[in-house]
């Protein structure tokens, strides 16, 4: 049994100048199986008549089957997109979450930072001051040493 719209396209597709593994990838892509591939192009080429002719109500019959398919593929991708870009969604709201946390948690570490390093200066500000203290004194002890020498 041979689509005449189907039929008439085929044959166009050949007046075009496709070749017949063009057409059968076409064909293919609409879901037929390679029977009605086959008959599809024998009676396109005229080389054998079609066994039957289709009726109006097969003909609708299968297209709303197939409709019908097409619309289940394509619910079915369209669930397949939606679980997995709500998992992406989740994936990235876990992955803000983490960023959010070691963004939150740097202040306090820096303020750690900065108390070790006020600690440091003050302990270098002592030891300094001690240095100077002990240089001084070397300093009016070297003094009253010359003095003492003159």
């Amino acid at each position: 049994m041979v689509d005449p719209a189907l039929l008439e396209t085929v044959k166009k597709m050949f007046a075009s100048g496709l070749d017949e593994d063009a057409v059968r990838s076409a064909l293919e892509d609409l879901g037929l199986s390679k029977k009605e591939q086959d008959e599809l192009i024998a009676a396109a080429l005229q080389k054998k008549p079609p066994a039957e002719e289709i009726s109006a109500e097969k003909i609708a019959e299968k297209t709303a089957e197939k409709v019908k398919e097409h619309i289940a593929e394509h619910e079915a991708v369209a669930a397949v997109r939606e679980t997995t870009a709500l998992a992406e969604i989740e994936a990235q709201k876990t992955e803000i979450g983490e960023v959010k946390e070691a963004v939150a948690s740097i202040p306090a570490a820096l303020e750690a930072k900065i108390s070790e390093l006020k600690k440091d200066i003050e302990e270098l500000k002592a030891a300094s001051n001690a240095i100077q203290t002990l240089l001084k004194k070397i300093l009016e002890t070297n003094r009253s040493i010359l003095l003492k020498l003159k």
